[in-house]
């Protein structure tokens, strides 16, 4: 879900049993874009939070996105 401009909440159907996990996000639209986990946000079993930014450094909203979740475990 959408929390604010290039800030994104992620939420799982299913909690997972632990927080071993990675997570690799894609982002594209009109202007490069990146997409990490939010600084300062630790992984929850629930869900994870995202951050976009254009190449400016500016919070932009994907246009286009792949989100995977993989355990580590």
């Amino acid at each position: 879900a959408r929390e604010s401009q290039g800030e994104y909440r992620v939420d799982w159907t299913t909690p997972f049993a632990s927080t071993a996990y990675v997570v690799v996000v894609t982002g594209g639209g009109n202007t490069e874009q990146y997409v990490k986990t939010s600084a300062g946000t630790a992984y929850a079993t629930t869900h994870v939070r995202l951050s976009a930014r254009n190449q400016n450094g500016t919070a932009d909203d994907v246009v286009n996105g792949v989100i995977s979740v993989m355990a580590t475990t």
